[in-house]
């Protein structure tokens, strides 16, 4: 796959916040939005340069101890009863994969499982508006696309 063709960056999310702010970090990226694993297996048909990956596709599930239970048996799912962890299953082993669910349980699941299958270059960090996660965003799509995603973006980062 030529890596000048590999610009795309494909997000499998449910939370549209998350998403906009990835666009407005780098607006100079094509961002295909998925909310199911589906989408998210038609999107990666064709080539993109980096994958980010939610594990909980049910919405915002919140502290509740109900919550907790759900993190732990990692069952919140998208309408077709599937996770950010039937993703890490399809991804191409040479495109870098960051998974920033917020989960702690099956975030850090899925990296391990991403490295399993031998996936090239795979990073977690829960989602955040930092620095920090703009630059772990940064460093995989360099691994992707073979450049730096650059531009003044401070403004729309926390520090």
């Amino acid at each position: 796959m030529s890596t000048f063709l590999r610009t795309r960056i494909v997000v499998l999310e449910d939370t549209e916040e998350r998403v906009e702010w990835l666009k407005a970090t780098f607006p100079q990226v094509e961002i295909e939005h998925c909310t199911d694993v589906v989408d998210f297996l038609r999107a990666t048909r064709r080539p993109y340069a980096l994958a980010i990956l939610d594990h909980d596709l049910a919405g915002e599930l919140g502290d509740s101890p109900e919550a907790a239970g759900v993190y732990d048996r990692g069952e919140a799912y998208d309408q077709f009863g599937l996770s950010g962890m039937d993703a890490v299953r399809v991804v191409d082993l040479d495109t870098p994969v960051v998974v920033w669910s917020a989960n702690p349980v099956w975030g850090p699941r899925m990296l391990d499982a991403l490295s399993a299958r031998g996936v090239a270059y795979s990073a977690y960090r829960p989602f955040d508006t930092t620095h920090q996660m703009a630059s772990v965003i940064r460093e995989a799509y360099f691994h992707g696309a073979g450049v730096w995603l650059s531009g003044d973006y401070n403004d729309r980062i926390e520090a």
